[in-house]
């Protein structure tokens, strides 16, 4: 199993505006969140992160402030 944070990046421009674009894989940093931000992911899906962070509650900060 792979993920590719690209593939939200090519996806998400061909995603009608009225329509939520959400990134499902990958992502475990705030990097990773502010770069599917500026892809267009308007949310995010991060529980495997969350359930592998040390501090979850800065995690959500962190993606929070992405």
């Amino acid at each position: 199993f792979k993920t590719d944070l690209g593939l939200s990046e090519r996806l998400i421009p061909l995603i009608p505006k009225s329509v939520i674009a959400v990134s499902e894989s990958g992502i475990f940093t705030g990097r990773d969140a502010a770069r599917v931000r500026a892809a267009g992911a308007q949310a995010i899906l991060v529980g495997e992160a969350l359930m592998k962070a040390d501090d979850p509650a800065v995690l959500i900060h962190e993606f929070s402030v992405a």
